[in-house]
């Protein structure tokens, strides 16, 4: 019973680490995000190679 409540709390914390992801993107570059310039992985964005 006591392993069982371990996992569960466990589980619990790590669904609520995972789940705050959110990374703060600053007002000046988001409009980049989503014109499509820029994309989150570091890779040009699809405007970008387009061109």
């Amino acid at each position: 019973m006591k392993r069982l409540l371990i996992f569960f709390i466990s589980f619990i914390f790590s669904v609520l680490t995972f789940s705050q992801n959110d990374n703060y993107i600053p007002l000046n570059i988001k409009p980049a995000y989503e014109k499509g310039t820029r994309s989150l992985d570091g890779k040009p964005g699809t405007e970008l190679l387009a061109e």
